[in-house]
């Protein structure tokens, strides 16, 4: 489960149709969550952030200030780990709180833009952002799903299609910087191109509300027994 297929708009569209494992991203400018469904038909799994809840957690990352600028936490537990830092403590890291928004509005995002850390004068690249936190997201579906399959089955790449969401305003070169992020973060083995699909946010939200009215509809259809 670590790792899923690349998306690429020239592959195969009956790829998509051995897909038994859909994995949902939604990285937001103040809220994060995943979701997840195992098979074209089943029930939905609401797991945000690692919650159960169905609530998703505020778009904050903490990364360590070393050389790799690694990941610490995200979410809540980020912003409470840092507020319980000694101050002297702090500048061994970087903070960013709802880190999306400098792009959120820039039809031009690309690989190299830099985004400030919200403790600290200095910025780290955008894509290094979104790459930990898809590794984040990539890992807590990982651990989740597998609590969730019977029997320990394992399920091959090509069985799995991540969607991530984008702003609907990102052009070509934003998109393939989230297909960059999502390769830097372990869903793209380098011998599947298939498997990530970008997903405008208007046309997801869209899917959403006709699946829910198509679940009505099924519901009021069904006759009393």
């Amino acid at each position: 489960m670590s790792s899923a297929a690349r998306y690429d708009a020239s592959g195969d569209q009956r790829d998509m149709e051995n897909t038994r494992l859909y994995i949902g991203v939604d990285v937001g400018t103040s809220n994060s969550g995943y979701t997840f469904a195992i098979g074209r038909h089943s029930d939905r799994y609401v797991c945000y952030g690692g919650k159960t809840d169905g609530s998703k957690v505020p778009t904050i990352l903490l990364l360590n200030n070393d050389q790799e600028k690694s990941f610490h936490s995200f979410g809540k537990t980020a912003w409470d780990n840092y507020q319980g830092l000694e101050e002297s403590e702090k500048k061994h890291y970087y903070l960013f709180v709802r880190f999306k928004m400098a792009l959120h509005r820039d039809k031009n995002v690309h690989a190299n833009m830099m985004i400030q850390a919200s403790n600290r004068g200095d910025a780290l690249p955008a894509q290094l952002l979104f790459t930990r936190t898809l590794e984040f997201f990539n890992r807590e579906a990982s651990r989740q799903i597998s609590l969730s399959i019977q029997g320990g089955e394992r399920l091959a790449a090509n069985e799995v299609t991540w969607i991530l969401t984008v702003p609907a305003i990102w052009g070509d070169r934003a998109r393939q910087f989230m297909r960059d992020a999502a390769e830097q973060a372990g869903m793209c083995p380098s011998d599947s191109k298939h498997k990530i699909v970008i997903e405008l946010e208007p046309e997801g939200a869209a899917l959403a509300c006709r699946d829910k009215l198509m679940e009505a509809w099924r519901d009021l259809s069904e006759p009393d027994i």
